[in-house]
């Protein structure tokens, strides 16, 4: 990046932020590894970032009950691996823990399994095939499901529609 004066690399650093979140909540780090993408001086982006969290745009612990919910419902994401996203985005491990409390009484790992093999069940024109359970269990695998939790999803019967 071609040097600027402090006052044009704010405003540009300032817009690269706003302008990402707009799209969704980000963590602070995940804002602050961007704006370093876009090789921004350190003073830059703190004084972007402090000034954003002070106005109340930033806020890590809103941004991982944003990112839990989130998860659980529209993605159907057990809370592993939940956890190991949190992490990857630069959030404290303590920080981390408190929210993935507060809402695993409230999630059944097993019902979320089902609910997903069901909706691919539903897609398909035919019988599944073991192709089809070996397919979905590799991905309820990438999303965190034990391998309890996974077995007993793919060995609930297929519902039937009724007529």
């Amino acid at each position: 990046m071609p040097e600027e004066t402090n006052d044009t690399s704010m405003e540009k650093a300032r817009s690269v932020a706003l302008r990402l979140l707009k799209r969704r909540p980000r963590s602070r780090w995940e804002l602050q590894s961007s704006l370093q993408g876009r090789e921004y001086s350190a003073p830059v982006q703190t004084q972007v970032l402090d000034e954003l969290e002070k106005a109340g745009l930033i806020d890590d612990e809103r941004f991982a009950r944003y990112w839990t919910e989130h998860r659980v419902l529209e993605r159907q994401t057990a809370l592993r691996a939940i956890e190991t996203d949190l992490l990857q985005k630069g959030l404290d491990e303590a920080l981390v823990q408190k929210t993935l409390s507060r809402v695993a009484a409230d999630v059944d790992e097993r019902r979320l399994a089902s609910e997903w093999v069901e909706r691919w069940r539903a897609l398909l024109s035919g019988s599944e095939t073991d192709k089809d359970r070996a397919r979905w269990k590799r991905r309820l695998m990438q999303r965190g499901f034990s391998e309890e939790d996974i077995n007993a999803a793919l060995s609930f019967p297929r519902k039937r529609e009724s007529t």
